[in-house]
C-alpha cells in the first residue's frame, strides 16, 4: 500500500458474490508477505512480456484446451483443475479402492487454512483471510487438523457465552435478597444470582463442583465492571500457549477453550460500555 509504508494490501475476486475486495493482510502472516514477493519475483518476466500486472499467471508449454503453446494466461479453475488431475495420473496416486481421487482446487483453499492453524497463525487471521463471517465457520469447516471431539467443545464456548447473563450493571436484578447480599454473590468475574451461595452455609453449587468455574452457568451475571480481569485472564491464557508450556493436548484444547469463551465474553462486554458512551 503506497500510502502506508510497510503494509501490504491483498485484492481478491469472490466468486460466491461475484465482487472483487481489497483488504489488508495482517501485520503478523509475514509467510504470506514473503509467498507473494516470491511469486512477484517468478512472475515478473511473465508479466512484463504479456504486459499483465496479475500475479497469477503462466505460459502455456503444450497446446491444446489452454491455447497456443507460448501464450500466456491467468489462472482459472479449469487450468488448475487439469494441473490436479495431470498430477494425479502421473505420480499414480490412488485411493485404497484402485480408483482415482476427486482433487479439486477448492480442497487446496482447506488445506491452506488446516496448515496457517498448525503453524499457530490466530484464529481470527485465518478467520481474515478465509473472509468468513464467523470463526466458527473457519474452525469446524476449514480446520481439518483437529478431531471432530475438539470442535464440538468449541462449539460449546458459542452456547455457553450466551448462556451467561451480560448487563451494564446489577439494577437489572429484581431480587432483593441478591442486592443484601452482593458482596458475599461477587465472584472474580461477575455476581452469582442464585442467592443460596450466601445465604446457605451448607449449600454447595453442583455446577462450580462438575467445572471447576461458572461458564455456562445461567446464573451468573458479568457487567463491564469486570473487563479488567477478562483481559488480564486473556493475556494470562495467550501467554500459556506462546510459552509452549508442557501440556498434554487435552489442556492445550483447554486453554484454547477458555481463551474463546474470555474473548466472546470481552466482546459482549465492550459493546455495552461503546453503547453507554454513545448515549452520553
Amino acid at each position: 500500500d503506497p500510502d502506508k509504508p510497510g503494509a501490504y494490501m491483498y485484492r481478491y475476486y469472490n466468486h460466491k458474490d461475484s465482487q472483487w475486495y481489497k483488504k489488508p493482510v495482517p501485520k503478523n502472516n509475514v509467510t504470506a508477505v514473503t509467498a507473494l514477493k516470491v511469486l512477484g519475483e517468478h512472475t515478473e518476466e511473465l508479466r512484463q512480456e504479456s504486459g499483465d500486472e496479475r500475479l497469477f499467471i503462466w505460459k502455456v508449454e503444450r497446446g491444446g484446451v489452454h491455447g497456443e503453446v507460448g501464450s500466456i494466461r491467468r489462472y482459472t479453475q479449469r487450468s488448475v483443475s487439469d494441473w490436479l488431475k495431470s498430477y494425479i495420473k502421473r505420480h499414480g496416486i490412488l485411493n485404497a479402492d484402485g480408483s482415482a481421487p476427486h482433487i479439486t482446487p477448492h480442497m487446496l483453499r482447506h488445506d491452506l487454512f488446516t496448515s496457517m492453524d498448525e503453524k499457530g497463525v490466530a484464529l481470527e487471521n485465518t478467520q481474515h483471510v478465509a473472509d468468513h463471517k464467523h470463526s466458527s465457520t473457519t474452525r469446524r469447516y476449514y480446520i481439518h487438523s483437529r478431531d471432530k471431539s475438539y470442535n464440538e467443545q468449541m462449539d460449546e464456548s458459542d452456547k455457553m457465552a450466551d448462556s451467561i447473563f451480560v448487563a451494564k450493571d446489577t439494577t437489572c436484578v429484581e431480587d432483593e435478597v441478591f442486592h443484601d447480599n452482593k458482596v458475599g454473590l461477587t465472584l472474580a468475574d461477575g455476581y452469582c444470582r442464585n442467592t443460596k451461595m450466601a445465604t446457605d452455609d451448607e449449600y454447595v453449587c453442583e455446577h462450580y463442583t462438575k467445572r471447576g468455574n461458572c461458564y455456562g452457568c445461567s446464573k451468573l451475571l458479568t457487567t463491564p465492571d469486570f473487563l479488567d480481569y477478562f483481559y488480564d485472564q486473556l493475556a494470562k491464557k495467550e501467554q500459556e500457549l506462546d510459552d509452549n508450556a508442557p501440556y498434554g493436548e487435552n489442556t492445550q484444547r483447554q486453554i484454547h477453550f477458555q481463551i474463546e469463551m474470555i474473548k466472546k465474553l470481552i466482546k459482549k462486554l465492550e459493546a455495552l460500555v461503546e453503547e453507554e458512551e454513545e448515549t452520553v
